[in-house]
C-alpha cells in the first residue's frame, strides 16, 4: 500500500472519528475527559501561570463540573509533567470542545499506527488489506482502545512513541529511538521507567547514544518549561503524591493479594524475573541476537511495570497490545491443534476485557493483576510451541535426508 493511500485512509479516520466525538460524544459528557485538566494546565503553562497552582485547578474544576469540588473529591489536577504543554501545544488552540474531540480521535490514529509499525518490527508478511483489517477488528475487539477514545486519554499517544522508539532501535537510529521515548513520557507513570529502563540496557552494551538523547531531550522540554513557569519540579512531586489519596482508581495489584507473604513473595518474584531477563539481554555478545532479545526484554518490562508500579486507570493495559499481536503472528505458523490450543489463547487474551467490565467495581480491580499475567503466558506459550515445532520440523528434516544403513553398506 502506497504512502499516500495510508495518509489519506489515516486523515479519513481521524476526521470520522473527531466529527462523531465532537456531535454526539462531546454534548452528552460536556469537559468530563481526562484531557480537559491537560487542556487548561497547558494554556496556563503558556501564559506563564503554573499548572499546580490553585487558580488552575480550581478553573479546571468549574470548567468540568461547575463548581469546585469538595476535599473527598477527585481533584482533577493537573499531575502530569508541566512539559506535557509542549507536546500538547497543537492541540490547544482551539476551544476546548474542538481540542478535545481532536484528541480522542488522535489516540485512535496513534494506536493504529502503532500496530501497524508492529508488524514492521515483527517482520510479518501481511499483505496491506489483511494488515488493516486485522488492525481494525482487534482494535474494536480490545476493551481499551474504546476506553482511551471515550476519556480522551493519552495512552494511544504513547504506545505509538514507544514503538517508534522500539522501531528505531531495531534499525539502530538510537538519538531517534532516544527522542521518541522522551515523547512516550507525556504521562510518566509507567512510559518513563519502561524507557528508561529499556535504554539504559542498550547502554549497558555500549550503545549509550539512545540512552543521551532522551536525557537531553527531557531536559529541553523541562528548560522550555522553566522558562515559562520557573522551577515547577517539587509541585509536580508534590501532586502525584497528592494523586494517591483522592484519585477514584488508584491500585497497586500487590495490594490485591490479603496475605503479606504472598505479597512479597509476589513482588520479588517478578523482580527476579526482571532481573533475570536483563542479563539475559545483556550477555549476548552479537549485536544481532540483541536485536533479537529486544522485544522479550520490552515485553518483560511491559507486564513487570504493570504489575509493580501503582495504576491510576485500565487505560494503561492497552500497553499490552503488542504481545497479543505477536501471540497472534506465532500462531499464524503453526499448524494443528497447536495452532488451534495458541489461536485460542490469543482470543481470549483480546476479549476478556469485556468480561471484567460485567464484574462488581471492587471485583473489577482483578483485572489489573490478571490480564498482564493472562496474556505474557499466552505470549510465552506461542512463543514456546513456535520455537518446539521449528526444532521438530528440522529434526525431521535431518532424519529424512540421513542416509539408510542399507544404503550406505550398498
Amino acid at each position: 500500500m502506497k504512502p499516500r493511500t495510508l495518509i489519506a485512509l489515516s486523515l479519513t479516520l481521524f476526521a470520522a472519528l473527531a466529527l462523531f466525538a465532537f456531535s454526539v460524544i462531546l454534548p452528552a459528557r460536556g469537559n468530563t475527559f481526562d484531557f480537559y485538566p491537560r487542556y487548561v494546565g497547558a494554556q496556563a503553562v503558556w501564559r506563564g501561570i503554573s499548572p499546580y497552582s490553585e487558580e488552575v485547578t480550581t478553573q479546571i474544576q468549574i470548567g468540568m463540573f461547575g463548581d469546585v469540588l469538595p476535599d473527598e473529591a477527585d481533584q482533577q489536577r493537573f499531575a502530569y509533567p508541566a512539559y506535557t504543554a509542549v507536546l500538547i501545544a497543537p492541540f490547544i488552540v482551539f476551544s476546548a470542545d474542538i481540542s478535545t474531540a481532536l484528541w480522542m480521535a488522535l489516540q485512535v490514529v496513534a494506536l493504529a499506527w502503532a500496530l501497524w509499525l508492529w508488524i514492521e518490527i515483527l517482520n510479518w508478511n501481511l499483505p496491506p488489506i489483511q494488515r488493516c483489517a486485522l488492525i481494525a477488528a482487534v482494535v474494536v475487539a480490545f476493551r481499551y482502545p474504546i476506553t482511551l477514545y471515550l476519556i480522551a486519554q493519552f495512552t494511544g499517544v504513547i504506545i505509538l512513541c514507544i514503538t517508534l522508539g522500539v522501531y528505531f532501535l531495531q534499525k539502530q537510529c538510537d538519538v531517534f529511538a532516544g527522542i521518541f521515548f522522551a515523547f512516550a513520557t507525556i504521562q510518566p507513570t509507567i512510559s518513563a521507567p519502561l524507557a528508561g529502563a529499556l535504554l539504559i540496557g542498550y547502554a549497558l552494551r555500549g550503545r549509550w547514544k539512545g540512552l543521551v538523547a532522551f536525557v537531553v531531550a527531557l531536559g529541553i522540554l523541562t528548560a522550555i518549561t522553566v522558562i515559562q513557569i520557573g522551577w515547577w519540579m517539587p509541585d509536580f512531586l508534590v501532586n502525584l503524591r497528592d494523586y494517591a489519596r483522592y484519585a477514584t482508581y488508584y491500585l497497586w495489584t500487590p495490594d490485591l493479594f490479603e496475605s503479606p507473604v504472598l505479597k512479597i513473595a509476589f513482588v520479588a518474584l517478578l523482580l527476579f524475573v526482571l532481573v533475570w531477563t536483563l542479563w539475559r539481554f545483556l550477555r549476548r555478545s552479537h549485536p544481532v541476537e540483541a536485536r533479537e532479545r529486544t522485544i522479550p526484554f520490552l515485553f518483560t518490562l511491559v507486564c513487570t511495570f504493570l504489575l509493580l508500579l501503582p495504576q491510576t486507570g485500565t487505560y494503561y493495559l492497552v500497553l499490552l497490545f503488542p504481545l497479543l499481536l505477536t501471540s497472534l503472528q506465532n500462531a499464524a505458523q503453526l499448524k494443528g491443534m497447536t495452532k488451534g490450543l495458541a489461536l485460542l489463547g490469543f482470543a481470549s487474551g483480546l476479549l476478556i476485557p469485556w468480561f471484567y467490565l460485567i464484574q462488581p467495581e471492587e471485583t473489577r480491580k482483578i483485572e489489573a493483576l490478571l490480564l498482564p499475567l493472562h496474556i505474557w503466558l499466552v505470549w510465552v506459550g506461542t512463543a514456546w510451541l513456535v520455537r518446539e515445532s521449528k526444532k521438530n520440523s528440522t529434526s525431521v528434516e535431518v532424519n529424512s535426508r540421513a542416509p539408510l544403513q542399507s544404503d550406505v553398506q550398498m
